[in-house]
């Protein structure tokens, strides 16, 4: 986390503390507008919807969603038979309450400004304050920050935005073309003011950071960053309160286009992928989502995209909005059909998620337009600059889910701009590498005797290309000595697998895996190859469980504490939604332990309703074990809904038949591993219970918060016992027996350094190893 210790945070919006008060009803925009939350089934219904108001929503999607309803459209409403509640009764209470609170902030902060404090991230800035703050930072380091216009609004204005780059003053165009651009831009939609905030934080830091923190500084002497905050000023300036020189509109969504009785188009819907598709816009301009009249027929949209044309260097656009904490890939048109570079895309958005959510634990969910995350939508900025310019491009959607949605308290506005920074290093990143190595199922601990197996994707990036059988495995026995080399089978890079070679119980494995490009480059996996390679211990290890969970032999649901009325445990092949796997974890396999498994017609129809539901594992007898090494593979999410990140997910261990539980783990209700997505958990039993006849597993998902979607998974259940490892001189491979096997061994590796055939650990293959293996040829251990 990166966080400018003079950045004081002004105060909070008091906004849903004062929704009941007795504040002045002004005659404003929204005065006597309703407030009202629908459970939307489907995307016709949710469509149907936007006749009666408008959906406050960035982008809509199954569940939940709030709705802003004109007086004359109540009766409508009512009429179309649609269960709503009303929530607020009139939003212009609400929108006075953040224009008083933006008031009182901006009064206090003047105060803090003498001292020299810097506020800027402690409250909302105008248009012309976010200005103000790019020609600092051009003041600044104008060596590294330039400014730019893209071009003007509809009525006029310029739209800014600083180019931030280390290039050579010697020949600065080619040195621009030469490397690899990123451009990020925010404020299309007029409402949602943190976005902004959150793009000039970005600029902020990678200015006022560059030469003092060393990831920053590789950043910009490597990278063009083009950063535009606001893409719409004319639609934020409307939206801010008249004492900040706009309309005090603040739920205005689109720009100000006169449509002849209605105002506005929808700029992320008026780009030129897949435009006018009215599946995922609108035709109508009283539409929240009206598209225009053609792709590009809006001037914001058009100076954005043919400034970016003419830059030779675009691979990474990302489109910042609010609200919901997603991170959504392309194709935004389409709920079935998956993207080109659909393998690297996941790579990346998993990598921002993982980093986005671990910065304060606010958990972010990343999909593509596939994953059916929300529902379709057509012409936006991220679909055509990842089909026309072919850059890694996302949609992000950024705090918060629902609670306070577009008017975000200001103390939010700091921590919702540093985890959108944090997304930004890893596309960063990833935008300057050729090949990523990923290994998955890496053992912690390899049996004696026993080859091993794990998987390893390999993915190429911006348009490198793998060189195919160039994925080897690296191994050696011991912490000394060079690596042994070995291909790793299978023909798909996606799906290689690599074979840990048998080996004697009590030696250490090191190992790590490689591959190159078509160009001649390595990467490894981990990154330092053999200087920080992967290390495991030989163990003997009895299988007492491997458990695919196909049949649910032994396994049990429903504990007489349970009050879950949906959402039970239940054996099933899965039916994905935006909250529960698709498919299960097992290869072949279909079926796994799932919160009921059926989609339904929204995505709170079977998660997790009304309290607990228990899942109880088989029973094992550990009682001969020194210790267990238990492992499963769970999936459970509580970011959706209403109310997310609210409940938690327990997995419990017992060694008494039941009697007592001791907690192995506690999922939520925020941070890593709430917003779905297969994670193993392995534990050793001795560090929880001492080893019995009578050890079981419990997994706990419950509903006690308002409003989250809960949905749980549980497959791939494995308990192995570790045992201590029993002496076989002359055993070379570890299958505890001397046999010609180890024989061959020494003979073919004869006058080597090992490690293959070193039998005594001496860094050489001779007569000592070979008389060891004579001289207990045939015998057992």
């Amino acid at each position: 986390m990166r966080q400018n210790a003079t950045w004081i945070m002004a105060g909070t919006m008091r906004l849903a503390a004062t929704a009941g008060t007795a504040l002045a009803e002004a005659e404003g925009p929204y005065h006597n507008h309703k407030l009202v939350e629908i459970d939307v089934k489907s995307k016709a219904q949710f469509d149907a919807l936007h006749a009666f108001g408008e959906c406050l929503a960035c982008r809509g999607g199954p569940g939940l969603q709030s709705f802003i309803v004109a007086p004359d459209k109540m009766g409508q409403l009512m009429e179309a038979g649609i269960d709503f509640v009303v929530r607020e009764d009139n939003v212009q209470r609400l929108v006075d309450a953040q224009a008083a609170d933006m008031q009182e902030r901006r009064a206090a902060e003047q105060v803090l400004a003498r001292s020299g404090a810097d506020v800027f991230f402690g409250d909302y800035r105008t248009y012309d304050e976010i200005n103000t703050r790019l020609d600092e930072l051009i003041a600044l380091n104008p060596s590294i920050c330039t400014g730019f216009v893209v071009g003007t609004s509809l009525e006029g204005r310029d739209i800014r935005g600083v180019r931030i780059a280390n290039l050579d003053p010697g020949d600065p165009v080619a040195d621009e073309a030469n490397k690899s651009g990123f451009f990020i831009q925010g404020g299309q939609h007029a409402r949602e003011w943190v976005n902004p905030a959150s793009v000039v934080y970005a600029a902020d830091t990678l200015v006022r950071d560059y030469g003092s923190d060393p990831v920053i500084t590789d950043l910009v002497d490597n990278i063009v960053f083009y950063i535009v905050p606001v893409v719409n000023p004319d639609g934020y300036i409307y939206t801010f309160p008249v004492a900040q020189g706009g309309q005090n509109a603040r739920l205005w969504r689109k720009n100000r286009r006169d449509n002849g009785g209605s105002f506005g188009v929808d700029l992320n819907r008026n780009w030129g992928v897949d435009w006018g598709n009215i599946d995922g816009s609108s035709s109508s301009p009283n539409s929240d989502v009206y598209h225009g009249t053609g792709p590009f027929s809006e001037p914001e949209t058009a100076a954005v995209s043919n400034y970016m044309l003419t830059l030779p260097n675009i691979v990474a656009h990302l489109d910042i909005h609010s609200f919901s904490q997603l991170i959504l890939g392309p194709w935004a048109y389409s709920e079935t059909i998956c993207p080109p570079r659909e393998a690297e895309l996941r790579t990346v958005q998993e990598a921002m998620e993982s980093a986005m959510t671990n910065e304060f634990g606010v958990a972010y969910n990343a999909g593509l337009g596939c994953d059916a995350l929300l529902y379709s939508a057509s012409g936006v900025a991220p679909d055509w600059s990842f089909g026309v310019l072919n850059a890694l491009a996302w949609t992000y959607e950024l705090r918060d889910t629902g609670t306070f949605g577009f008017e975000l308290p200001a103390n939010q506005i700091l921590p919702t701009a540093q985890e959108t920074f944090e997304g930004i290093l890893v596309l960063a990143d990833y935008i300057q590498v050729q090949l990523v190595v990923a290994s998955s199922d890496v053992p912690s601990v390899v049996p004696a005797g026993t080859a091993e197996t794990f998987d390893v994707a390999v993915t190429p990036f911006n348009g490198a290309g793998y060189q195919p059988g160039s994925a080897m495995l690296h191994w050696r026995i011991g912490a000394s000595g060079p690596f042994t080399i070995e291909p790793l089978t299978g023909a798909d890079p996606q799906s290689l697998v690599a074979t840990l070679p048998a080996t004697a119980c009590g030696n250490n494995l090191e190992f790590f895996v490689s591959a190159q490009t078509t160009n001649g480059a390595t990467i490894y996996d981990p990154e330092d190859g053999a200087n920080a390679p992967y290390v495991v211990p030989v163990e003997e290890i009895t299988v007492v469980a491997d458990d695919d969970v196909e049949t649910g032999a032994g396994w049990s649901v429903g504990d007489a504490s349970d009050t879950a009325t949906t959402g039970v445990w239940a054996l099933a092949d899965p039916q994905g939604t935006a909250a529960q796997p698709e498919d299960d974890h097992s290869e072949p396999g279909a079926n796994c332990w799932v919160t009921d498994g059926a989609a339904g017609p929204s995505l709170g129809s079977f998660d997790v309703d009304g309290g607990a539901t228990t899942l109880f594992s088989p029973t094992f007898d550990l009682s001969a074990a020194g210790d267990a090494q238990v492992s499963y593979w769970r999936w459970y999410s509580n970011s959706a809904g209403a109310g997310p990140n609210e409940d938690i997910f327990r997995v419990d261990v017992s060694n008494d038949g039941g009697a007592n539980w001791f907690n192995v783990e506690t999922v939520g209700p925020t941070g890593a591993g709430t917003s779905g997505g297969w994670i193993q958990h392995s534990f050793s039993l001795t560090s929880i219970v001492p080893t019995s006849t009578q050890v079981q597993l419990r997994f706990v998902a419950e509903d006690a918060g308002a409003g989250s979607i809960v949905e749980a998974a549980i497959d791939d259940l494995k308990v192995l016992v570790i045992e201590a490892c029993t002496t076989c001189p002359g055993d070379v491979n570890g299958d505890n027996a001397v046999d010609l096997a180890d024989l061959n061994l020494v003979l073919f590796n004869f006058g080597g350094p090992g490690p293959a055939g070193d039998v005594n650990g001496s860094g050489a293959v001779d007569l000592a190893d070979l008389n060891l293996v004579l001289f207990n040829f045939g015998n057992g251990c």
